[in-house]
């Protein structure tokens, strides 16, 4: 296989799911015990904060 044939062919395709909830470890563990999915865990912060006043 060269890699000319991933262009022709493409990758291959999945559906992703983005979940933000306070209860992390009970989402995880439903998805890969109870569905039998594999996960991507990503580390968040929060970006925003509100102007200041002067």
């Amino acid at each position: 296989m060269k890699a000319s044939d991933y262009v022709v062919d493409g990758f291959e395709e999945y559906t992703a799911l983005t979940i933000v909830s306070e209860k992390h470890d009970e989402v995880k563990a439903i998805i890969v015990k109870d569905f039998k999915k594999a996960i991507s865990v990503y580390k968040g912060e929060r970006g925003y904060l509100p102007p200041q006043k002067l």
